[in-house]
Protein backbone atom coordinates (compact mmCIF):
# COMPACT_ATOMS: atom_id res chain seq x y z
CA UNK A 1 0.00 0.00 0.00
CA UNK A 2 2.79 2.36 0.53
CA UNK A 3 3.81 2.13 -3.34
CA UNK A 4 0.20 3.54 -4.11
CA UNK A 5 -1.25 6.69 -4.12
CA UNK A 6 -4.76 7.16 -3.91
CA UNK A 7 -7.16 10.66 -4.39
CA UNK A 8 -10.08 10.50 -2.27
CA UNK A 9 -13.42 12.36 -4.60
CA UNK A 10 -16.17 13.23 -2.17
CA UNK A 11 -19.33 13.59 -4.19
CA UNK A 12 -21.57 16.63 -2.55
CA UNK A 13 -22.88 18.10 -6.11
CA UNK A 14 -26.64 17.28 -5.58
CA UNK A 15 -29.14 19.27 -5.01
CA UNK A 16 -30.80 16.85 -1.96
CA UNK A 17 -34.63 16.85 -3.76
CA UNK A 18 -35.71 14.30 -1.43
CA UNK A 19 -34.40 16.37 1.18
CA UNK A 20 -36.51 19.16 0.58
CA UNK A 21 -33.01 21.02 1.97
CA UNK A 22 -29.00 20.45 2.11
CA UNK A 23 -28.41 17.43 3.48
CA UNK A 24 -24.76 17.59 3.61
CA UNK A 25 -25.05 20.56 5.90
CA UNK A 26 -27.81 19.46 8.13
CA UNK A 27 -26.55 18.51 11.61
CA UNK A 28 -24.60 15.37 12.72
CA UNK A 29 -23.41 14.84 16.64
CA UNK A 30 -21.53 18.24 16.77
CA UNK A 31 -20.76 18.61 13.10
CA UNK A 32 -22.63 18.22 9.82
CA UNK A 33 -23.28 15.24 7.33
CA UNK A 34 -20.23 16.41 4.61
CA UNK A 35 -17.82 17.21 7.26
CA UNK A 36 -18.22 13.90 9.12
CA UNK A 37 -17.85 11.93 6.14
CA UNK A 38 -14.57 14.14 5.03
CA UNK A 39 -13.38 13.66 8.39
CA UNK A 40 -13.62 9.89 7.97
CA UNK A 41 -12.36 9.98 4.71
CA UNK A 42 -9.07 12.42 5.91
CA UNK A 43 -8.27 9.89 8.52
CA UNK A 44 -8.40 7.27 6.20
CA UNK A 45 -5.15 6.14 4.24
CA UNK A 46 -5.57 8.29 1.27
CA UNK A 47 -2.80 10.90 -0.56
CA UNK A 48 -5.50 13.70 -0.45
CA UNK A 49 -9.09 14.65 -0.91
CA UNK A 50 -11.17 16.46 -3.37
CA UNK A 51 -14.59 17.71 -2.88
CA UNK A 52 -16.87 18.23 -5.49
CA UNK A 53 -19.83 20.75 -4.60
CA UNK A 54 -22.90 21.66 -6.69
CA UNK A 55 -26.14 22.21 -5.16
CA UNK A 56 -26.45 24.48 -2.21
CA UNK A 57 -22.99 25.74 -2.76
CA UNK A 58 -23.13 28.90 -0.92
CA UNK A 59 -24.07 26.79 2.34
CA UNK A 60 -22.17 24.07 1.96
CA UNK A 61 -18.71 25.78 0.96
CA UNK A 62 -19.82 28.01 4.23
CA UNK A 63 -19.27 24.85 6.30
CA UNK A 64 -15.73 25.42 8.38
CA UNK A 65 -14.03 21.96 7.04
CA UNK A 66 -15.16 22.63 3.74
CA UNK A 67 -13.51 25.87 3.39
CA UNK A 68 -10.08 24.19 4.17
CA UNK A 69 -10.72 21.19 2.24
CA UNK A 70 -9.37 21.35 -2.11
CA UNK A 71 -13.06 21.69 -3.92
CA UNK A 72 -13.61 22.32 -7.31
CA UNK A 73 -17.60 23.58 -8.12
CA UNK A 74 -19.72 21.03 -10.56
CA UNK A 75 -22.05 23.88 -12.84
CA UNK A 76 -23.62 21.00 -14.60
CA UNK A 77 -24.76 19.75 -11.06
CA UNK A 78 -28.17 19.86 -12.44
CA UNK A 79 -27.98 17.55 -14.72
CA UNK A 80 -26.37 14.33 -15.27
CA UNK A 81 -25.25 15.08 -11.47
CA UNK A 82 -22.93 12.18 -10.89
CA UNK A 83 -21.54 11.65 -13.89
CA UNK A 84 -20.59 15.22 -14.47
CA UNK A 85 -19.29 15.93 -11.24
CA UNK A 86 -16.80 13.08 -12.35
CA UNK A 87 -16.02 14.74 -15.09
CA UNK A 88 -14.91 17.82 -12.96
CA UNK A 89 -12.70 16.16 -10.33
CA UNK A 90 -10.81 14.18 -13.14
CA UNK A 91 -10.05 17.82 -14.74
CA UNK A 92 -8.84 19.11 -11.81
CA UNK A 93 -6.79 15.68 -10.52
CA UNK A 94 -5.31 15.64 -14.07
CA UNK A 95 -3.55 19.17 -13.07
CA UNK A 96 -1.71 17.45 -10.46
CA UNK A 97 0.89 14.20 -10.65
CA UNK A 98 -1.97 11.43 -11.50
CA UNK A 99 -2.58 9.02 -8.70
CA UNK A 100 -2.59 5.16 -8.68
CA UNK A 101 -5.81 5.45 -7.53
CA UNK A 102 -9.35 7.45 -7.02
CA UNK A 103 -11.82 6.49 -4.50
CA UNK A 104 -15.40 7.79 -4.65
CA UNK A 105 -17.49 8.22 -1.69
CA UNK A 106 -21.33 10.11 -1.86
CA UNK A 107 -20.89 12.89 1.43
CA UNK A 108 -24.18 12.04 2.94
CA UNK A 109 -22.97 8.64 3.86
CA UNK A 110 -21.38 9.69 7.09
CA UNK A 111 -21.14 6.08 8.78
CA UNK A 112 -18.98 4.86 6.75
CA UNK A 113 -15.63 5.02 9.09
CA UNK A 114 -11.86 5.43 8.59
CA UNK A 115 -11.36 1.88 9.21
CA UNK A 116 -14.33 0.59 6.71
CA UNK A 117 -12.42 2.75 4.26
CA UNK A 118 -8.99 1.21 4.65
CA UNK A 119 -10.50 -2.12 4.32
CA UNK A 120 -11.67 -1.25 0.89
CA UNK A 121 -8.37 0.02 0.33
CA UNK A 122 -6.26 -2.77 1.57
CA UNK A 123 -8.13 -5.10 -0.89
CA UNK A 124 -7.90 -2.56 -3.74
CA UNK A 125 -4.12 -2.69 -2.78
CA UNK A 126 -3.86 -6.25 -3.88
CA UNK A 127 -5.35 -6.08 -7.17
CA UNK A 128 -4.66 -2.47 -8.55
CA UNK A 129 -5.30 -2.83 -11.83
CA UNK A 130 -9.04 -4.12 -10.56
CA UNK A 131 -12.55 -1.39 -9.90
CA UNK A 132 -13.00 -2.75 -6.02
CA UNK A 133 -16.04 -1.83 -4.28
CA UNK A 134 -17.91 -4.01 -1.32
CA UNK A 135 -20.80 -5.68 -1.50
CA UNK A 136 -23.50 -6.46 1.89
CA UNK A 137 -25.93 -9.61 1.24
CA UNK A 138 -25.20 -9.08 -2.14
CA UNK A 139 -25.52 -5.30 -3.17
CA UNK A 140 -23.21 -3.25 -3.84
CA UNK A 141 -21.95 -0.19 -2.03
CA UNK A 142 -19.69 2.72 -1.54
CA UNK A 143 -16.55 3.28 -1.66
CA UNK A 144 -15.55 2.46 -5.35
CA UNK A 145 -11.98 2.62 -6.26
CA UNK A 146 -10.88 2.76 -9.95
CA UNK A 147 -7.47 2.29 -11.17
CA UNK A 148 -6.62 6.04 -12.91
CA UNK A 149 -6.38 4.43 -16.47
CA UNK A 150 -10.31 3.20 -15.90
CA UNK A 151 -10.90 6.57 -14.18
CA UNK A 152 -9.98 8.12 -16.86
CA UNK A 153 -12.47 6.46 -18.98
CA UNK A 154 -15.46 8.55 -17.67
CA UNK A 155 -14.30 11.46 -19.39
CA UNK A 156 -15.21 9.66 -22.56
CA UNK A 157 -19.01 8.44 -21.80
CA UNK A 158 -21.72 11.20 -23.20
CA UNK A 159 -23.39 13.20 -21.05
CA UNK A 160 -26.67 11.08 -20.88
CA UNK A 161 -24.62 8.02 -19.62
CA UNK A 162 -24.04 7.43 -15.44
CA UNK A 163 -20.90 6.14 -14.02
CA UNK A 164 -22.68 2.94 -13.69
CA UNK A 165 -22.12 2.54 -17.46
CA UNK A 166 -18.63 2.02 -16.70
CA UNK A 167 -18.86 -0.39 -14.66
CA UNK A 168 -20.63 -2.28 -16.92
CA UNK A 169 -18.57 -1.45 -19.56
CA UNK A 170 -15.66 -2.48 -17.69
CA UNK A 171 -17.87 -5.38 -15.58
CA UNK A 172 -14.39 -7.90 -16.39
CA UNK A 173 -12.11 -5.77 -14.20
CA UNK A 174 -14.39 -5.24 -11.09
CA UNK A 175 -13.99 -6.99 -8.15
CA UNK A 176 -16.75 -7.23 -5.47
CA UNK A 177 -15.85 -8.23 -1.66
CA UNK A 178 -18.11 -8.92 0.57
CA UNK A 179 -18.51 -7.58 4.06
CA UNK A 180 -20.90 -7.43 6.98
CA UNK A 181 -20.98 -3.98 7.47
CA UNK A 182 -24.14 -2.51 6.31
CA UNK A 183 -23.11 1.26 6.40
CA UNK A 184 -21.51 0.85 2.95
CA UNK A 185 -25.32 1.12 1.62
CA UNK A 186 -26.42 3.91 4.24
CA UNK A 187 -26.45 7.45 3.05
CA UNK A 188 -28.76 10.23 3.59
CA UNK A 189 -31.55 10.74 1.17
CA UNK A 190 -34.80 11.41 3.09
CA UNK A 191 -35.64 13.14 6.11
CA UNK A 192 -36.89 9.63 7.48
CA UNK A 193 -33.63 8.48 6.92
CA UNK A 194 -32.00 11.44 8.78
CA UNK A 195 -34.26 10.95 11.74
CA UNK A 196 -33.39 6.53 11.30
CA UNK A 197 -29.22 7.44 11.74
CA UNK A 198 -28.32 10.30 13.10
CA UNK A 199 -26.43 10.53 16.52
CA UNK A 200 -28.89 11.06 19.14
Amino acid sequence: MADLNIVAVVLAAGNSSRMGQSKMALKWGESTVLETTLTNVMRANVESVLLVTGGYRELVEKLPLVQTTPRVFNPDFAEGEMLSSMKIALQTIKKNELPDGVLVLPGDMPLVTPDLLNQCIDEWAQTAEHIVAPTVDGKRGHPVIFPIEVFEQFETLPAEKSPRDLLKKQRSLLKLFPIEDQTIRIDVDTPAEYEKYRPR
